[in-house]
């Protein structure tokens, strides 16, 4: 019975770890466009895009938060004479 369980957890995990399931929409939005993007990630304005530049600034925010603190994604600034560019990679 507990090797049936613990057979059925890998077999649901294997399932799953190609389709992002986080609880968050968004972030699982966010995340699969990372991981399509590769090394070059993706910028703010084009994750907005994503979305048809349809969610909030605020939502995006917290999509890209959840992923932070998961270690989903990082954020990598670059310095361009005004407010630094961001680039988020999946990792």
């Amino acid at each position: 019975m507990i090797r049936d369980s613990v057979l059925l957890r890998r077999v649901d995990s294997v399932a799953f770890s190609d389709s992002v399931i986080l609880g968050d929409p968004d972030a699982d939005a966010i995340l699969r466009a990372l991981r399509q993007a590769g090394s070059a990630g993706l910028s703010r304005t084009e994750i907005s895009n994503l979305f048809g530049r349809h969610r909030s600034a605020a939502k995006i925010e917290r999509a890209l938060a959840f992923l932070l603190q998961r270690g989903k994604a990082k954020c990598l600034k670059q310095s361009s004479g005004g407010r630094p560019s961001e680039k988020w990679i999946a990792t």
